[in-house]
């Protein structure tokens, strides 16, 4: 079986953060990666490295020839994209289709000419900030929400055999959820190095980085979450129970970042629930 999955010819739509990382994941895996690419410049690159032959749109032909059709394309592009090759004419049957959207299940596949078993929509639970060459290491060790067929899972399963991911399987209907929570694992999390910078440069300190103030605090609570849970890793005023100081913090914040205060108050509500 494992032979067969390499003769698969795939068709990879977009190599920007993500597919980019992909690529060298999937050449690994299979003999023919056709890639379809709008940026040229992103393209000129890819060609240079991986002596590929790079399209900026695909044929019928590039649709008939495939056995394997992976979108890596924005959110919003994924059903038009979809129904376009579903009105290609085309027999789609035998083919895989692969999304890794993290907020589309694989319902966005629902359609009588694909084989239900062969559609998968496969979220690495990892952030794409730019791709590189060696990209494909920041697969590694991660969890990955998977829902879809379980002929696409063995592919998916096949794809990343030597990644060590463990696979999280979701609800279709609890998509959007499980997508909120990667939002603020990782978009928020930049959003919170967005807010200490505000009240560094409050306090005059505008040159300097906040991530290199606080990353020895920042990696030291990660690792407290990891080895002692939540709950016996909270710190801080909350934690003490030290009211006058969050009214203290409160009432500054008000007076001179009045543009974080509300956040402020949320998060300190937040906080408390943690028993």
């Amino acid at each position: 079986m494992k032979n067969l999955k390499r003769k698969y010819k795939v068709l990879l739509i977009g190599a920007g953060n993500l597919g980019g990382n992909l690529l060298p994941v999937l050449l690994k895996k299979f003999a023919s990666v056709k890639v379809i690419n709008r940026n040229k410049l992103v393209n000129k690159e890819l060609k240079k490295i991986y002596n590929l032959n790079i399209e900026t749109t695909y044929d019928k032909d590039d649709l008939v020839t495939s056995d394997v059709i992976i979108l890596c394309i924005q959110d919003r592009y994924i059903d038009s994209v979809f129904k376009k090759i579903i009105n290609s004419g085309i027999n789609l049957k035998d083919k895989f289709f692969i999304h890794f959207s993290g907020t589309l299940s694989s319902e966005i596949f629902n359609s009588n000419k694909v084989n239900k078993s062969k559609v998968i929509s496969a979220h690495p639970i990892q952030s794409f900030a730019g791709w590189k060459r060696n990209g494909d290491v920041l697969f590694r060790n991660i969890t990955m929400g998977i829902d879809g067929g379980e002929n696409a899972f063995a592919l998916i399963k096949y794809i990343f055999s030597e990644y060590k991911i463990k696979y999280l399987k979701i609800n279709p209907k609890d998509k959007t959820l499980y997508h909120i929570a990667s939002v603020i694992a990782s978009n928020f999390l930049v959003t919170q190095f967005h807010l200490i910078q505000k009240v560094i440069k409050k306090i005059g300190l505008k040159q300097i980085n906040s991530f290199d103030i606080f990353e020895q605090i920042i990696l030291t609570t990660l690792g407290n979450i990891k080895n002692k849970g939540i709950k016996d890793s909270l710190t801080g005023p909350v934690k003490r129970g030290e009211i006058q100081t969050i009214k203290n913090h409160k009432k500054e914040l008000k007076k001179k970042l009045p543009v974080i205060y509300e956040y402020y108050n949320l998060m300190t509500g937040f906080t408390k629930e943690i028993k």
